[in-house]
């Protein structure tokens, strides 16, 4: 049976390369085939280069930093201060694009909290958002040279008493800024493909304002005949003109905007549909070049006859032969958020960014791909045996105690703990001792049997967490019986919670997540919250509120019989409606038995995420999206319910907002119990 990597023509990720790298200008094809792009226009540095830094605070333009911690990532003071007039805080350079994250809203006393984000198109020159909760806000589309950007806090005599900070996060992390002034990259010995399948992880910076055709990817000419129109561009991906986004695939611009989705990190085109939600019904489409050329593949812009270039992030991208399909579609997409593992003279170094399973060659970045298994806490020295490129191999040994989640491959010699860091090969295996019902996360074949031992045929994942356990399923919308469920509205992968105006017998009500707290934050499972309040990490004080509702199942039989948005709310499927299709196709297993995750076990999942997110990794599966929010089945009233910010770890429903949360559009993953 072939392999995806038989069909890749080439492979480009953008971690591990940095501004002052001698080889810099050069993205290297890491397939093999020696398709390199380079670099053109690039200042190679923070916002037109390796987006490796943070942006800081501009020193000269901080008001008051006399009266507050400085430095030049954070702002923060312990209280008891106060103020008489604007606080200010200005950016080095004004980005176009930051991230912030902000502690301790309640804090401020009489005071409020602006961003403002530079817009010519504004007659006050700024759009001006407020802050009102902890959390991590990010800002896009600025115009740089408008004066009264910032973060301002702004108030009558108004003064802060307790903890607050404000911190800049990085923005754009082990990935290739294009600047949108006229950095682009071009690869003169691309080949012609009659098929191909291009999948992406990349982030828009700027989304409006192109005057020119500027796609993120362009390249090749249809060479019509003499009596049509000629048409330049034989491909583009994702290409913005004006208000309109497009495709061009042979040519024949290919409407994408009621598609487009900017927040999506991962994105794919084949020759016949743009990320799986819209067909071209081009019959035949062709990529890149016509037959008798080859050359012109351009990243960030169309080619050299259009003016317009993109202002985005690029992370990884992947080019296949052939339209890849069901696992093999599944495999690629996955691809773009595994581990990625560095090798540098023999020394393995491992970023925080996810793993690709490419090969590798030249003298630069090695890759290997990791599956999972535990390690079940058994305590023995390791050894990690290394291949540099240049074929010398190396050991490292280090001591592993203790009982830690390991990611390992299939032939079990290579593994990883859970804290990403590559420690050794494994000298024996190290079976379960305890039937499954240790902390962890397993695995489940196809006959509902576990095991720690990961393959492409395991049908789900099981979760074992501060005695809780339960199954989650292996895919979300990539499922064919999502795409089904929402065949005819406004998307296949979001979906209303439903019954907005209804408040649903058989569910119970609760308008706080837990004592006190009305919402608040997750613990992450690094150790780390996002915001406060701080939700307790430890289930047994989960005595009251939406987290004290395991009743998963309960609600689901309820939310089966709800398969309308409720009054108006007719653009979307409901999260009942996606359930009741899912049960009824292949996609469920033979399984009638899955349901839609209560408060508490969804927020269980979110603090076990990253183990969860690598096994489901580990047996070709899709790992929860952490860009997005996603559904309980827990109720507050008739016009509100709970959810999970998966960004973020925020549990919420919308208490004290107006408005119809039942009627918002999120995300949906199905679990089941699961007996040892």
């Amino acid at each position: 049976m072939a392999n995806i990597d038989d069909y890749l023509v080439a492979s480009y990720r953008c971690n591990g390369k940095g501004n002052s790298d001698a080889d810099r200008d050069v993205l290297k094809d890491l397939s093999g085939n020696g398709y390199d792009i380079k670099l053109h226009g690039f200042f190679f540095d923070k916002w037109s280069g390796y987006g490796e830094d943070t942006i800081a605070f501009d020193s000269n333009n901080v008001c008051h930093k006399d009266m507050v911690e400085f430095t030049s990532t954070k702002i923060s003071c312990q209280g008891d201060v106060e103020f008489d007039d604007k606080w200010i805080l200005k950016l080095n350079g004004m980005p176009p694009s930051y991230r912030i994250k902000v502690s301790g809203v309640s804090n401020i006393g009489n005071g409020t909290i602006f961003v403002n984000i530079g817009s010519k198109k504004e007659a006050i020159g700024v759009i001006r958002y407020r802050i009102a909760n902890d959390g991590i806000y990010g800002f896009n589309n600025s115009d740089n040279d408008i004066d009264d950007q910032g973060i301002y806090i702004e108030g009558s005599n108004y003064n802060i008493k307790g903890p607050f900070s404000i911190e800049l996060l990085p923005s754009f992390k082990d990935a290739l800024v294009a600047d949108g002034i006229g950095s682009y990259g071009v690869c003169d010995n691309m080949p012609y493909l009659d098929d191909f399948t291009v999948v992406c992880k990349r982030k828009w910076i700027k989304t409006e304002g192109y005057a020119n055709n500027t796609p993120l990817i362009g390249g090749g000419y249809d060479h019509a005949p003499k009596d049509e129109m000629l048409r330049y561009a034989n491909f583009t991906f994702e290409n913005f003109y004006y208000d309109n986004i497009t495709c061009i695939v042979r040519g024949l611009d290919q409407d994408i905007k009621k598609y487009f989705d900017a927040s999506d990190d991962v994105v794919y085109m084949t020759k016949g549909k743009y990320d799986g939600k819209y067909d071209f019904n081009l019959n035949p489409p062709a990529f890149i070049l016509d037959e008798s050329r080859e050359g012109s593949f351009y990243l960030f812009r169309e080619d050299t006859s259009f003016e317009g270039y993109a202002n985005v992030a690029l992370y990884a991208l992947d080019i296949y032969n052939r339209t890849l399909e069901g696992d093999d579609l599944k495999k690629a997409i996955n691809r773009m958020n595994e581990l990625v593992v560095n090798w540098k003279d023999g020394v393995g170094e491992v970023t925080d960014q996810p793993l690709t399973v490419s090969p590798g060659s030249g003298t630069g970045n090695a890759v290997v791909s990791f599956g999972s298994v535990m390690n079940k806490g058994l305590d023995r020295t390791l050894e990690l045996e290394i291949t540099t490129p240049k074929g010398v191999k190396k050991t490292l040994t280090v001591n592993q105690e203790g009982c830690r989640q390991a990611y390992i491959t299939s032939d079990g010699k290579r593994w990883l703990t859970s804290d990403n860091r590559v420690y050794g090969v494994l000298k024996s295996d190290a079976p379960c001792q305890c039937n499954y019902t240790c902390p962890g996360v397993f695995y489940v074949r196809p006959d509902g049997s576990i095991t720690d031992t990961p393959s492409d045929d395991c049908i789900g994942v099981v979760l074992n967490a501060q005695s809780k356990r339960f199954m989650i399923e292996k895919y979300e919308d990539l499922n064919e019986s999502y795409v089904t469920a929402g065949s005819g509205k406004n998307s296949t992968d979001v979906f209303y919670w439903g019954g907005n105006g209804t408040d649903q017998t058989g569910i119970t009500n609760y308008d706080r997540a837990e004592t006190g707290n009305v919402y608040g934050y997750l613990k992450q499972e690094s150790g780390s919250y996002n915001g406060t309040p701080n939700l307790s990490a430890n289930i047994a004080a989960w005595t009251n509120g939406s987290l004290s509702d395991w009743k998963g199942k309960a609600n689901s039989n309820v939310l089966k019989g709800v398969i309308t948005g409720g009054g108006s709310y007719t653009s979307y499927a409901t999260i009942g409606h996606v359930l009741n299709t899912f049960l009824a196709s292949a996609d469920a297993k033979g399984y009638d038995d899955w349901y839609i995750p209560s408060c508490a076990q969804l927020a269980l999942i979110f603090m076990n995420l990253t183990s969860v997110n690598n096994a489901l990794s580990a047996i070709g599966g899709q790992q929860f999206n952490t860009s997005t929010i996603y559904w309980s089945s827990s109720e507050v009233n008739a016009k509100k319910a709970w959810y999970v910010n998966f960004i973020n770890g925020r549990v919420d429903s919308g208490v004290n907002v107006i408005g119809n949360i039942k009627g918002d559009h999120y995300r949906v993953r199905f679990v089941r119990d699961i007996l040892p």
